[in-house]
């Protein structure tokens, strides 16, 4: 995972590169979606794709606003997203 993704997710969620703990926070919650993006069956080399970062940047957003009830439900971005991914 390259730091570029991170900082530009950082920024998405409204934070500034230069708050470490918020970034290896982040990267924390970025490594967790492609955890999870490979356990559902999605090709490593689709990990770079744009609907990958999308579903890494909503993941970040959800974990950081402490709003996984409904992260991964069946009618969720982040699993239409995935279920794309793996078509």
């Amino acid at each position: 995972m390259g730091r570029n993704i991170s900082k530009k997710i950082m920024y998405d969620l409204g934070y500034y590169e230069y708050d470490l703990n918020k970034q290896k926070q982040v990267e924390g919650f970025i490594k967790e979606a492609e955890e999870f993006m490979l356990n559902a069956g999605v090709l490593p080399t689709l990990l770079s794709s744009k609907r990958a970062y999308a579903v890494k940047s909503l993941w970040a957003d959800a974990r950081d606003k402490g709003e996984v009830v409904n992260l991964i439900s069946s009618n969720a971005m982040i699993t239409h997203l995935i279920s794309q991914m793996k078509r």
